[in-house]
């Protein structure tokens, strides 16, 4: 899993090398973190840079903005809901990490060993079901080819049922 437990050796050893793009929410827990990891970076002269964001439109511009100069990214209290890989769509080899409190977790984060790795505090344990579980019946349904809605095999035109989001209001 992309669920990291070891801070020390697994997330600030490995950041401290490159330089940091710290992507913070703008709640108080948020600012608090990012003061501290400031202060740890400032310590061991690590290069960083800090983008205040409140929503989901200011992460992507932070990042697409800064995405170029850094192969680490600390997103604090933000991303952890979304699906961070989709959003952003990082270049090969660019690492995000996630300090997040907000839950649930996507689960995209979770499984996405290679790039988005999401960091726990000590005792902090993610409930998750194996990665088959979950997704082995979306590929199982895509495979016997499910019949869409909008259209039955019978005739191939437009059938009148209606999605929840199409009604005309």
């Amino acid at each position: 899993m992309g669920v990291i437990d070891r801070l020390r050796e697994d997330f600030y050893q490995r950041i401290c090398v490159e330089h940091v793009l710290i992507i913070s929410a703008l709640d108080v827990d948020a600012l608090c973190t990012c003061k501290i990891l400031q202060a740890l970076f400032k310590a061991d002269d690590v290069p960083y840079t800090t983008v205040p964001v409140q929503g989901k439109t200011d992460l992507q511009k932070a990042f697409n903005a800064h995405s170029e100069q850094v192969k680490a990214v600390v997103l604090i209290n933000c991303g952890g809901t979304l699906d961070v890989q989709e959003l952003l769509q990082p270049e090969q080899g660019v690492r995000i990490y996630v300090v997040d409190s907000h839950r649930p977790v996507d689960l995209d984060n979770v499984y996405n060993k290679e790039q988005v790795n999401i960091l726990l505090r000590d005792g902090d344990v993610l409930e998750v079901p194996p990665f088959d579980d979950i997704y082995a019946s979306d590929m199982e349904s895509e495979e016997e080819g499910v019949e869409d809605e909008y259209f039955s095999d019978e005739d191939s035109a437009p059938s009148n049922k209606r999605r929840k989001g199409d009604e005309i209001g």
